[in-house]
């Protein structure tokens, strides 16, 4: 239930037209300002944005499915979250999509992967945990 609420907050967190509060509010324009002022700033944002998502949304999505089915849902998921935030972003800006959109997507993809991969060396580490508490229990029992 946690994952699931922290994941509806940060998709709407994602989705939220920011540019828009930045314009209509000034202490979201600072912040706003601090974090999308210079290129790298962008693409360091959106890689941590959505590979937090994209870790979030594994850990919802990925649990008793085949692996190829994981990643396809998965990859949906975050491209439709994606999408979302940049045609709001345009319908804002009154803009047509073009290079600067497929910029953001390519970076967005990016860090999903970043946080993909996060999530499989958390996920095994866990396994690595379990397997050597079972392997102590079954070695020495009545001592765990």
């Amino acid at each position: 239930m946690k994952t699931r609420l922290m994941l509806l907050f940060w998709i709407i967190a994602i989705v939220l037209p920011i540019g828009w509060l930045a314009a209509t509010w000034q202490f979201v324009d600072t912040i706003y300002q601090l974090f999308f002022e210079t290129e790298i700033s962008r693409v360091l944002v959106h890689t941590a944005i959505y590979g937090s998502l994209a870790f979030l949304l594994a850990d919802l999505l990925l649990r008793g499915l085949p692996r190829r089915r994981q990643y396809v849902l998965l990859g949906l998921a975050i491209l439709t979250v994606a999408l979302g935030q940049e045609i709001g972003q345009l319908a804002w800006k009154g803009r047509a999509f073009g290079g600067p959109e497929l910029f953001d997507l390519a970076v967005d993809s990016v860090g999903a992967m970043l946080g993909l991969t996060l999530f499989n060396q958390k996920a095994k580490q866990t396994v690595r945990a379990l397997v050597s508490a079972h392997e102590f229990a079954r070695h020495y029992p009545g001592r765990s």
